[in-house]
């Protein structure tokens, strides 16, 4: 995957402002986690005539970390992970059933005036931003930094959504953490914010497959 390192410009976050968004240090970091993974999916509920529940899984998977290395070595020092996760780590896999997944454009680019952005972009690349949607559960958009607040920071996306008259697989990874760290990943970055995507864009996208 490509990787899509955020430059530093004028008026822009960094890393360790957004991990320190949320500002809430009564509530326990995987309270926090959990809240807001049933909250996304809940916003994402389908409007099904059986009215199915929305189902969110937590579960638990071991990964070798030369496998991480070998997808995500664009952009990251690879002996930084090796020095974290000498041989394989623990990664928290969330998954979501009866919900619409993350749908919508693939880029801001591809958005024609006031039309909505889709789940994709709100959850992937929007952060700190007012949500006029009443009937979400959240207004800035900050709580979705709790995932980068577990682990190493880095969060993959997957989603595998209907279009037209088949389906289409959506994959996007990102990474938030603290640039000012010694041991960071993004050794190179001075925001410490990237995303990896399909390879032929200039600008951050999901990779994509389309299937009947």
């Amino acid at each position: 995957m490509k990787y899509y390192g955020l430059p530093l410009q004028p008026m822009q976050e960094s890393g360790a402002f957004l991990l320190r968004a949320m500002q809430n240090e009564e509530m326990p970091r995987l309270d926090l986690l959990i809240r807001e993974s049933v909250q996304n999916a809940l916003d994402a509920g389908r409007a099904r005539a059986s009215n199915a529940p929305v189902q969110v899984d937590f579960n638990l998977r071991e990964s070798s970390t030369q496998a991480i290395a070998s997808v995500f070595g664009e952009g990251i020092d690879v002996s930084a992970i090796y020095d974290r996760y000498a041989d394989k780590e623990t990664m928290l896999e969330i998954r979501d059933s009866m919900t619409e997944g993350l749908t919508g454009p693939l880029t801001f680019g591809s958005v024609e005036g006031d039309a909505p952005h889709g789940n994709l972009l709100k959850l992937v690349f929007e952060i700190g931003r007012t949500r006029r949607d009443n009937a979400a559960g959240g207004s800035w958009g900050l709580g979705k930094t709790c995932y980068f607040q577990m682990g190493s920071g880095l969060v993959i996306y997957y989603s595998r959504i209907r279009s037209g008259e088949g389906f289409e697989e959506r994959l996007v990874a990102s990474l938030v953490e603290d640039e000012t760290r010694t041991d960071r990943l993004q050794q190179a970055s001075r925001t410490g914010i990237a995303w990896w995507g399909q390879k032929k864009s200039c600008v951050p996208s999901p990779r994509q497959s389309k299937s009947i």
